[in-house]
């Protein structure tokens, strides 16, 4: 966060949605093809950002996405050809892990992440709307269930947003109600929730 006056805002405002009790530790490596030496000012998106390349690691320990709390991360990540990778980023928490996979594309926006979750879906309530939360809280968990599924869509076009993913969880409780078994699946698309 001592280094976010080094950035644009809207990194600035992703960056804002992170919190760590230490600094994380990142470690990458960077080439690129500089711009000709001319006197005219070097077009560094059109130029240069193309032939960047960054290879690197995270790792952190107590840390925060908007305000959802985990123990530890850590994971690599991958910039070629204009294309982020994140194959790997695991979230720990007390109950188990969150593990991600994610690709975007940087020129078009299009994006993809896979998810693999053994965590309480309550660690997840400060991501979601109040009416979600409201829904949320008709659960209860005793074990967590077990999430699995992808995310694909194109950043600032919602309506291009789509997921699939299948649900297993044993020894939960909903209104009352025990429940020793629950499998199904769900996806989105078209803005139609099936």
């Amino acid at each position: 966060h001592q280094l976010t006056q080094l950035f644009q805002p809207n990194t600035r405002r992703w960056l804002s949605q992170y919190g760590w009790q230490l600094p994380p530790l990142v470690e990458a490596e960077a080439r690129c093809r500089l711009a000709a030496w001319t006197n005219a000012a070097p077009d560094w998106r059109g130029e240069v950002l193309p032939t960047l390349a960054l290879l690197g690691r995270l790792q952190s320990g107590p840390c925060s996405f908007r305000q959802a709390p985990a123990l530890a991360t850590d994971g690599t990540f991958t910039l070629i050809d204009g294309y982020w990778y994140l194959p790997r980023l695991t979230v720990h928490r007390p109950e188990g892990t969150l593990e991600l996979g994610y690709v975007e594309d940087d020129f078009s926006n299009e994006y993809r992440w896979q998810v693999r979750s053994a965590i309480d879906p309550r660690a997840l309530r400060p991501l979601l709307s109040p009416r979600q939360q409201k829904a949320l809280a008709d659960f209860t968990f005793r074990d967590p269930p077990r999430v699995q599924g992808q995310l694909w869509g194109r950043w600032r076009h919602l309506e291009q947003t789509a997921f699939v993913a299948e649900i297993a969880a044993t020894n939960l409780v909903y209104r009352g109600e025990n429940i020793s078994e629950l499998q199904g699946g769900l996806a989105f698309t078209n803005r139609l929730l099936t």
